[in-house]
């Protein structure tokens, strides 16, 4: 019985074995592991797992051309994804062609083994239209649209392997007319890309390795035939015919790339960011093809092993580069950073003058509330969180000041946060300045809604891929000075054209209207990398929140926490630095934007605010105590409104036990990080159990949280039109509404 059993299951695995689909399914199993971790990248994108959080799945699954997602979309993703499809179809064919004799024996070779190694393709493409059909019911297109958007997909598809087909089937010969093919001009240079074979070393003539039978098409069937009747050489010669086209596309490819990255200035060439990924990857997949024909299973070691050696000698090709703050010049001798500069930044003079300064600014805000009895005092602290904390902050400032008959801005000093949320605070601060009774023009209202919720994801997406990764050597000019072009700045260019482009140019611009009392102050605080200081950027002095002046502190170096933009590179044109870039250098999100390099020595970089601080809590706790006296004596009640769309506000006791396996051995970086978001809570409950404790101030802090019980929105520069609904709906509902409400009355009386 056993010897049966035993009988039946080798069969079942010779026929597995012997079927050539399978067989070369198995064969990428078991040997590709370059080209497994391509396609379990392209899985994870479209599925949300990889970079999910960061809207990543929105770049395939609703793929934009001219801010749309229609046929022409999709069409450009589709025709990315065919060449993606036949990029690892040539690849497969130059690592394992000479394994397979008998290929030698049938026309139109690459074709065949394209057909039989498609399994792969055909399981992603299954895959991402179910993804697609999915994300377009959740999203209710209408089913004349979602089959325009497959329709489109398709035609792409069918067009690029058509095309490669094309291109590849005139070199296709049978054995006795190999010998009469002209090799052209660029046969040295293309047999320096791949490698040929020079012996069959790999393969059994006669045993094909197993393999049986094959597809000759989709679903016929057909025996592997013999070759043993014709030289190796014959037989090398066929299955290499391929080889000096495939490296020839290989160029042909770098070159469409360089194309758009050339022409990217114009929207038409602005393809969607999944297919400028999707070409990306194809060209690395052929890379990968052209460096195993060279060094075969040494590929991975080889790519790590130099990696590794040229990140340690510090000639990685990107190892110098640096994305500046546009404005700044970087031309002039850089700022020294070193603790006893920033010392000489917060003295007791600077610290006084500034003091005084914000003084005389306190004063002008009580003028403008215009009364003679004393008013609540209001900061706003907002939350990073994507586009998501920038349309909900919008959203909430906004209703404010319509339930105040637009009294609430006049009560309202000051701005604390990060990311986001003051992306979308500076968009309603310069409505307000730029067009008066804002929120009683419903249809301006949409309408600028609608506009601070238009996609930042796809243009920055497009640049990481094809200018960053590739062809970082563009430049552009500002303020007559010349700084590298890179994904920053496409964001900060597509985040201006996004908001018909309402922001000032240079941040300095706001100092004017910050200080007669106009709009209410901005502080952005993003975070330096190297020692997570505060890079505090205001159109004001702003010395005293840049430390912790204490008697008890007896070590300075742990006092001075900050430093302030405009007096760090005072010799630097600070006033020139745009009012976008300062905006994103508080956004920076890993990755998805580039972290910005300061012109200082040593070279420092700064990222998201939110790494520090994420709602500008304790900025705004630090400037309330150190005006104390001041709020005592002018105001009635100081309002902190939090706007969160980050997570909920609570700690949680984590999972239970200690872990095991390989969990345990993460468990030390994990806890790190999970402790890090939970520090800032407890230093809320810090700052608030001390204000219990203040005398003549009363302090009440309301919260407006986005994420409670409802749908998941993602963290991205991306929203769906299902998403956008949820966060409307959230500012219209009744609590929400009510609790506004009883602080827009606050400033009526």
């Amino acid at each position: 019985m056993l010897k049966d059993f035993k009988t039946f299951f080798s069969r079942i695995v010779q026929s597995i074995n012997g079927f050539f689909p399978t067989h070369l399914l198995l064969l990428h199993l078991r040997k590709s592991y370059l080209f497994i971790a391509f396609w379990i990248l392209l899985f994870g994108m479209v599925q949300g797992r990889i970079l999910g959080n960061l809207g990543f799945s929105y770049l395939f699954v609703a793929p934009e051309y001219f801010e749309k997602i229609n046929f022409f979309s999709f069409f450009f993703v589709g025709l990315c994804l065919g060449l993606f499809f036949m990029a690892f179809h040539i690849s497969s064919y130059i690592y394992y062609s000479h394994r397979f004799p008998f290929l030698a024996a049938i026309k139109r070779p690459l074709y065949k083994f394209s057909v039989n190694n498609g399994i792969i393709p055909i399981v992603f493409l299954l895959f991402y239209l179910y993804h697609i059909v999915s994300f377009q019911a959740q999203e209710q297109f209408s089913f004349t649209s979602v089959l325009l958007d497959i329709f489109g997909l398709a035609i792409g598809i069918i067009t690029a392997i058509v095309f490669v087909m094309i291109y590849f089937f005139p070199t296709i010969r049978v054995l006795d007319k190999l010998e009469k093919e002209i090799i052209d001009k660029m046969e040295k240079p293309l047999r320096a890309i791949i490698k040929q074979e020079k012996h069959l070393s790999d393969s059994n003539i006669e045993d094909q390795h197993g393999v049986r039978v094959y597809l000759n098409q989709l679903f016929a069937l057909r025996k592997v035939r013999s070759v043993s009747h014709y030289p190796e050489e014959a037989i090398l010669k066929t299955l290499q015919q391929h080889h000096l086209r495939a490296a020839l596309l290989f160029l042909l490819t770098l070159l469409l790339l360089f194309l758009i990255n050339l022409f990217s200035e114009s929207d038409l060439f602005l393809i969607p960011a999944g297919a400028s990924i999707l070409l990306i990857m194809t060209m690395y997949l052929m890379v990968g093809g052209a460096l195993y024909s060279w060094v075969k299973s040494w590929t991975i070691p080889l790519i790590i092993g130099v990696a590794i050696l040229t990140n340690a000698l510090g000639i990685f090709p990107f190892h110098d580069r640096i994305y500046p703050a546009y404005g700044l010049d970087y031309e002039v001798k850089p700022a020294e950073y070193s603790i006893e500069n920033l010392k000489t930044m917060v003295n007791d003079s600077i610290v006084n003058l500034d003091s005084l300064n914000m003084i005389f600014t306190l004063n002008q805000w009580k003028t403008r509330c215009g009364s003679g009895q004393k008013q609540p005092f209001i900061i706003v602290n907002s939350s990073g969180g994507g586009m998501r904390s920038a349309i909900w902050t919008y959203g909430i400032l906004r209703q404010l000041d319509s339930l105040s008959n637009d009294k609430f801005f006049d009560h309202l000093f000051c701005i604390f946060g990060s990311s986001g949320g003051m992306l979308g605070a500076a968009y309603y601060r310069s409505l307000f300045l730029t067009q008066k009774n804002l929120s009683s023009d419903e249809v301006q209202r949409k309408s600028s809604f609608s506009k601070m919720s238009r996609d930042l994801l796809n243009t920055v997406g497009f640049h990481l891929a094809i200018h960053d990764l590739l062809f970082p050597f563009r430049y552009v000019d500002l303020f007559d000075r010349r700084y590298p072009f890179d994904r920053g700045f496409a964001f900060d260019r597509q985040l201006d054209k996004n908001t018909d482009h309402i922001f000032k140019q240079r941040f300095s611009e706001y100092g004017i209207h910050e200080r007669s009392g106009a709009i209410p102050m901005m502080v952005l605080s993003p975070t330096i990398v190297q020692d997570g200081r505060r890079l505090i950027i205001g159109n004001q002095g702003l010395s005293f929140l840049a430390s912790h002046r204490s008697s008890i502190i007896s070590n300075p170096t742990h006092a001075v926490d900050g430093v302030e933009l405009f007096r760090l590179f005072e010799n630097h044109k600070p006033k020139d630095l745009k009012f976008t870039t300062a905006l994103r250098m508080s956004a920076s999100f890993p990755y998805i934007t580039p972290l910005t390099t300061l012109p200082t020595h040593p070279r420092i970089e700064v990222m998201d605010a939110g790494l520090r601080d994420n709602e500008g809590f304790d900025l705004s706790m630090r400037f309330i105590v150190y005006f104390k006296e001041w709020f005592a004596d002018n105001v009635s009640e100081v309002i902190i409104i939090r706007i969160k769309a980050d997570d909920k506000d609570e700690i949680s006791t984590g999972r239970q036990g200690s872990g095991r396996g390989l969990s345990s051995l993460f468990k030390p970086i994990g806890g790190v990080f999970n402790s890090f978001g939970n520090y800032q809570h407890f230093l809320k409950a810090n700052w608030l159990r001390e204000a219990d404790k203040w005398e003549g101030l009363s302090l009440n802090v309301h919260t407006f949280s986005l994420i409670e019980d409802e749908a998941p929105i993602s963290l991205s520069w991306h929203l769906t039109e299902q998403e956008r609904r949820l966060i409307l709906n959230k500012i219209k509902r009744e609590n929400t509404v009510q609790k506004l409400s009883e602080i827009a009355s606050s400033c009526e009386d």
